[in-house]
Parts: C-alpha cells; sequence; structure tokens
C-alpha cells in the first residue's frame, strides 16, 4: 500500500477542519406520491423524498432501511442530532471508485453533503457523510454517522418476519453473536433464520476515527422490525473544525442482496482489502519459530535447529525475540558481538527468513530517548511513556529505525509488540488536531515505509486498523478452543485484509500447543511453533501448507460455542473436506455434523479419515458422529466415496491432500489409478488408499520407480520419501478385480 512521506503525514495532521451548528428539521414524514430522486441498480433502490426521507428497498418494493438520515454529535452534546438533508439539494453524479463504477447521488444542504454511491450487478451500496463549516465560528466534532434509523427519527430496518429470532455477529475482541440488540467495533453482520435475510454492514476506512456499528429493537418495536440503527464515526479528541473547511467521515458499506452471509462477509473483508490499497500478494508467510533474543549462540542454536527440523515441513522463518535490545532499537554489543546483521546473512545461508521483535513507541524512562528527545514522548491514559510520532522528527526516526532493521542489518521481518496501540491511549498528542487513531495509523505506516518491499511487517492493535498496514496482525496469546472461537472475529480478514497469528501461550502443554497450531493451520494464519515441538516434527507435517481460505463455524449464526468448523476443497483433483471438532468444555463431548452441512446429499456414502491418528474411520452416510473428550480437538478428512479404488489422504497434510495434488484419476479400462502432486524435496509423505474388497492392487510406482506397500484393513497405505531435488511426484496404481464393481 502507499504512505505518504512522514513531512506530508504531518502537513495534513496539521491542517485545520471547521464546521457549524445547524438547526434541527422537523420529523420527516412519508408521502410516496412525493418521491423526488431515486437511484436504481438491479439488486436494490435508493429514494429520497422531497422532504428527506431517505428508504433502501429491494427492486421489488420490499423495504430494508426506512427513514435512514445522517447525523452529527457535537464535542458539546451528549446526544446525536440528524443533518439536514433535502432532495432538492441534490446532483446525480458518476461514482467510478476503488469498489468500482455505478450511479451515486449528493445531496448538499446547509452544512450536511451526503453522498450515496450504488454499484449495479453488485449486492452492495456506500454512504460517507460531509459536514462543512458554514458559520464564522469553529466548533468541535466528536462524532459524524453517515448511516442512521430511529430515534430522535422513527425508522425501521426490516430484515423479514420474526426479527427477534435475528442473530446478529458483534465484532470485536472477543467477537460474540448476540440477539436483539448489537454494539460492536467497525462492523457487524446479520441473519434472520426465519426470513433467511441477512445484512452486511461496516466501515471501509479508519484512517480518523474509531468506528462502531450497531443495531437494536425497543421493547415497543414491530415484531418484524429493528427501529435502531447507528454507523458511527468517534473522533478522539473531538475534531475542531474551523470556519471553511470540512470533515468527511469514513466510507461504509453497506450489503443488502447477498445470498449467503458468510460470502456476503469475505466480501465484505476482501473489499475492506481493496478500499485500503492493501497487496493481493505478501512477500513470504512467516511460519516457524520464535527465539529469545537472550544472546547470538541461542538465536544460532535455533536457527540449526529450524534449518534441520523445520525446512522439510515448511517452516522457514526465525523470529528473536525484543531481548536482544540494550536500548530502544539498539543492540547489546557484548551479547551479539558479530552485530545483528551478521545473524541475518547466517539465516539467509541456511535458506531461512529471519525477523526481529521490538516495541519501538514503548520508551522506558531509562531509555536514551526519553533524554535526548523528551519532547518526542507522551503518557497514556495506564502511565506508560510512548513515541508520539506526531512531534517533529519523531516519525523520520522511527522511519530510520526501521529502513536500518530492514535495509543495512537484511532482517526479513519486524515485528512490533503492540506498541503501537500504545497511541490508542495517549493522553495528548503535541499535533492537538490528530486524533489517536491517526496516529496509530502514522506510527505503523512509519514502519512500514522504513522497512520497505519485500518485508514483511508484523503488528498488533485493532485488527481492521492494523491489518490495512501491516501484513500479519498478532491475536494475543490464547488456548485451542478460545482460537477457534476467535474465528468469527477473523476469518473473512483472512487472507485479503491480512493473515493472523495467534501468539503461543508460553505455559501451554506440548497437546494443548500442537491443537494451537492446527486451530492456526485451519483458520489460514501464521503458524509459530515452541522449539520443543521440533523434536517431534512427525505430529508438526499436517500442518503446512494451509490453505488459501480460512475453515469457517457450520453453524456460524447459531450455537455459541461454534465448536465445528469446516473446510471445502473443490479442487481439479476432486472434492475434499476438512472437519475441525474442538470440545473446549469440560466432560466428553459427542459431535454430530448432517451430510447436508456439507453439501452431500443425505444418502451419500463418504469415507472418514482421522487425521491426528492418521488412520482410516470407515465409512459415514447421512452424519459422522464422532466422540471428543474434555479440551480436546479431532480433525477429521472427508471425501464422497467411490465404489472403486481411490485416495482417501495424503496424511502430510490436514487437506489430506487436495492442496498438494494436480490430478486424480481413475481409467476403469486399465484399472489404473494415478495422480501427480506438487512435493518438496526431502519430505515423507503417506498416502492412504481405500480398496474395496473387490479389487486388489497388484503393481504401485512413484516417478516411475516400484514402491512397497501395507495393507491396513481396508486400506493401502504407500510410505514415499520425495529425493532432495524433487518438486513434482506422479503416482500409479495397477489394480485387478475378481468381478466387475
Amino acid at each position: 500500500m502507499r504512505l505518504p512521506s512522514p513531512q506530508r503525514a504531518l502537513s495534513l495532521l496539521l491542517y485545520l477542519f471547521v464546521s457549524v451548528l445547524v438547526s434541527l428539521p422537523a420529523a420527516a414524514q412519508f408521502r410516496p406520491s412525493k418521491e423526488w430522486r431515486t437511484i436504481n441498480t438491479d439488486q436494490y433502490e435508493i429514494s429520497v423524498q422531497k422532504n428527506g426521507r431517505t428508504d433502501l428497498k429491494f427492486v421489488s418494493g420490499v423495504p430494508i432501511f426506512e427513514n435512514a438520515f445522517p447525523a452529527v454529535r457535537y464535542a458539546d452534546d451528549s446526544e446525536i442530532a440528524p443533518l439536514p438533508i433535502r432532495a432538492q439539494a441534490s446532483a446525480r453524479q458518476e461514482v467510478h471508485d476503488k469498489l468500482g463504477s455505478g450511479n451515486g447521488l449528493a445531496l448538499r444542504y446547509e452544512a450536511c453533503e451526503w453522498q450515496l454511491r450504488a454499484y449495479p450487478t453488485k449486492p452492495y451500496l456506500a454512504v460517507q457523510v460531509i459536514y462543512h463549516n458554514t458559520r464564522k465560528k469553529p466548533v468541535r466534532i466528536a462524532e459524524l454517522l453517515p448511516w442512521c434509523v430511529g430515534a430522535p427519527n422513527r425508522g425501521a430496518v426490516q430484515l423479514g418476519a420474526d426479527a427477534a429470532a435475528t442473530r446478529i455477529l458483534q465484532a470485536g475482541d472477543p467477537a460474540a453473536i448476540v440477539e436483539q440488540s448489537s454494539w460492536g467495533r467497525s462492523h457487524l453482520a446479520a441473519y434472520n433464520p426465519v426470513s433467511g435475510r441477512n445484512l452486511i454492514a461496516g466501515f471501509l476506512s479508519s484512517e480518523r476515527a474509531w468506528t462502531a456499528v450497531g443495531m437494536s429493537r425497543s421493547a415497543d418495536a414491530a415484531a418484524d422490525v429493528f427501529d435502531q440503527f447507528r454507523s458511527v464515526c468517534r473522533y478522539d479528541p473531538p475534531v475542531e473544525l474551523q470556519p471553511g473547511a470540512s470533515l468527511a467521515s469514513e466510507v461504509f458499506y453497506i450489503a443488502v442482496t447477498e445470498a449467503d452471509p458468510l460470502f456476503g462477509l469475505r466480501r465484505y473483508g476482501k473489499a475492506v482489502a481493496v478500499w485500503n490499497g492493501v497487496r493481493d500478494a505478501r512477500p513470504f508467510t512467516p511460519h516457524g519459530m520464535r527465539v529469545p533474543g537472550t544472546d547470538a549462540a541461542t538465536v544460532r542454536t535455533a536457527m540449526a535447529t529450524l534449518s534441520k527440523q523445520g525446512k522439510p515441513l515448511g517452516m522457514r522463518h526465525l523470529s528473536i525475540g525484543p531481548e536482544w535490545q540494550s536500548a530502544s532499537g539498539e543492540f547489546d554489543p557484548l551479547r551479539f558481538p558479530d552485530g545483528m546483521q551478521a545473524l541475518a546473512t547466517e539465516a539467509h545461508t541456511l535458506g531461512l527468513t529471519i525477523g526481529l521483535e521490538l516495541a519501538p513507541f514503548r520508551i522506558d524512562a531509562q531509555d536514551p530517548l526519553a533524554a535526548s528527545h523528551p519532547e518526542w514522548i507522551v503518557t497514556t491514559e495506564e502511565g506508560v511513556a510512548a513515541l508520539d510520532v506526531t512531534a517533529p522528527g519523531a516519525l523520520e526516526h522511527v522511519v530510520a529505525l526501521a529502513r536500518r532493521i530492514g535495509g543495512a542489518w537484511g532482517y526479513d521481518a519486524l515485528v512490533d509488540t503492540d506498541s503501537a496501540a500504545l497511541l490508542l491511549k495517549a493522553t495528548a498528542l503535541h499535533t492537538e488536531q490528530a486524533t489517536r487513531v491517526e496516529a496509530f495509523r502514522l506510527a505503523l505506516g512509519a514502519l512500514r515505509e522504513g522497512l520497505g518491499d519485500g518485508k514483511v511487517l508484523v503488528a498488533g492493535g485493532p485488527a481492521e486498523m492494523s491489518g490495512a498496514i501491516a501484513d500479519v496482525v498478532r491475536m494475543g496469546g490464547m488456548g485451542s478452543a478460545d482460537a477457534m472461537r476467535q474465528a468469527v472475529n477473523r476469518f473473512y480478514w483472512t487472507p485479503s485484509l491480512f493473515l493472523s497469528a495467534p501468539v503461543p501461550s508460553a505455559t501451554a502443554s506440548p497437546a494443548a500447543r500442537l491443537s494451537d497450531y492446527s486451530c492456526t493451520a485451519l483458520l489460514g494464519g501464521v503458524i509459530q511453533v515452541h522449539p520443543d515441538d521440533l523434536a517431534t516434527p512427525d505430529a508438526l507435517k499436517h500442518l503446512l501448507p494451509i490453505a488459501e481460505r480460512p475453515a469457517v463455524p457450520l453453524d456460524f449464526f447459531g450455537a455459541e460455542t461454534r465448536n465445528v468448523y469446516h473446510l471445502p476443497f473443490d479442487t481439479k483433483a476432486g472434492q475434499w473436506h476438512t472437519l475441525g471438532l474442538f470440545n473446549g468444555g469440560g466432560g466428553e463431548e459427542v459431535f454430530r455434523v448432517e451430510a447436508h452441512q456439507l453439501g452431500l446429499a443425505a444418502e451419500q456414502y463418504f469415507t472418514v479419515f482421522n487425521m491426528q491418528a492418521q488412520h482410516y474411520h470407515g465409512l459415514a452416510q447421512g452424519r459422522l458422529e464422532v466422540r471428543v473428550g474434555a479440551g480436546d480437538y479431532g480433525i477429521y478428512g472427508i471425501r464422497p466415496f467411490r465404489n472403486r479404488p481411490m485416495l482417501v489422504a495424503l496424511g502430510s497434510n490436514f487437506g489430506m491432500g487436495a492442496l498438494e495434488h494436480t490430478r486424480i484419476e481413475w481409467n476403469p479400462a486399465s484399472r489404473m489409478l494415478s495422480g501427480d502432486f506438487d512435493a518438496e524435496g526431502g519430505r515423507a509423505y503417506t498416502l492412504h488408499f481405500l480398496v474395496p474388497k473387490a479389487w486388489t492392487l497388484s503393481a504401485a510406482r512413484f516417478n516411475g520407480a516400484t514402491v512397497d506397500w501395507k495393507t491396513v484393513d481396508d486400506t493401502v497405505q504407500i510410505a514415499w520419501t520425495s529425493p532432495a531435488e524433487t518438486r513434482s511426484a506422479g503416482w500409479r496404481l495397477q489394480f485387478s478385480a475378481a468381478s466387475a464393481p
């Protein structure tokens, strides 16, 4: 993504925005015969009455939002005030932005400019409100609200009959599925199982403001409506707007005609990425391990371990903990006598990538920077000293630090250990017109700029903010059950906006860590293993490569626990399904998964493979029923059954071979089963084939060479290690049959 230079960024912050108080219009009266302006697409219609009432409907005329309006909250007020809109004071405009091309309507009256943007053939629209100061005195804006329904006006959000049954994704940390009332960060998704209707609504940007979205039903709301909806941009501190200037809200996205709410959430995640200019491809994914940065010898030992044990598993990244510093961004020459550049060079020689962890925005009292630049220091609400990037010279300092790490020292990744988030709690910034959100974005932007192209930035903080700049977002330490529950807060962000990186628990048992790794792999995240776990690499070989998109809860808007996760693969090599079953409770649990939940017919048989045990579980029909112990998990592979020899699983990965295989074919005339897959040199693979009783395997070849096999119950297992130089493998299995099946 392109970022402004530090000088340009600070000049933008110094620009003063202004606004004016406006008199409030009377509550609008609905008069269908008085429609003045409409925007029509093949998906929905927006109509604006003469008196300002704005409705959003399906093309059939069924209402979705009734009487929507923009609003403002001034710093001295506790309640929002609707902004005046008039259909007569409007102009049609062509729309050409990052979401696509379409038709728009700009309504400008007194202090308010309300922009409505529609996109033909798309299920979404975008909204933004711009506040223009037409007064002679400055005012302070605490909130801008681009899209509201309800008090102080009358209005409604209609998602069909029995609104009380609607389930709402309330975003945040942690995320939750709620009913009746939701108030969360940046976005929401609502689904009414009675009507089948859904709503995806969220902000595309968060450049200056904290963003929040909520909807609720009052006690006297009609049975089929929510009577309150708010999309809020909160400026912290409030922005003082001088006469003649303007303040634009963040851009708000509303999708009302999605056929599938989960697909709609993914579309929203992609829209946020596109709007923020997030690059489609990342330089690399930093799967690997972390080592404390105590001294050079410790780091070199970890390098050797990772090179020997991790590389065959696809884990090639070493992250050095923040202990390497003697002061902010400075290494201790006694512990690292050859310097930091030498370690990066050695890692690259071993075929590894390497990164440094640090907290550049947390300033300790004894740090020389606190004494040399006291004007750069700001305290947080908790009294922690932080680097104020809005102070002159501070931003350039951060850029230079990141440039040294990524350039002169040659490191491939930089990890901010959540220190930029301190600026979200800064008490008073040097640049008074800068909001805390702006300071946070400037901080991460400076690291991104200094680090340079081809490098990976890892950061913490609110995911929707940091993910617009960082490649990887840290999610904090968590157990496996908690990690999977948090999938609701990030499955639709990954991989479009960022990759998630759950921070491993330092006290977890080996079994709990393996569960964490499996969760992370299913979520499409970054895997960071404990060094001790590399001593048993066979337990880790199912983790990589990760899928292009993460697993999702089968019953996303259903049970509170949401412990069943589904990852389907529909590839050239066939149809595959991976199920993750996570029991975070205190007792054994029986999991039942119906075939129709996987898109399979109730009468269809399917194979079941236990990934942890590397064992063929058997055939099932209609449903899968599995017992999982307390605090344990299970990962199962599912394939539609064919009454002939078939590949059940490539045991090296939870995808069962779906990610590696480029071709699988059965030739009924020659009775040959064959396939090709992408192999990694020096890696051991085990392929599991189901062989029905009517068939017998007579010969097996890998890359033209005859191989042995062993029979286990109804399966044939073939173990094969690819030569070091191998990048692809082809297998051919010849069968004979006692009778034609």
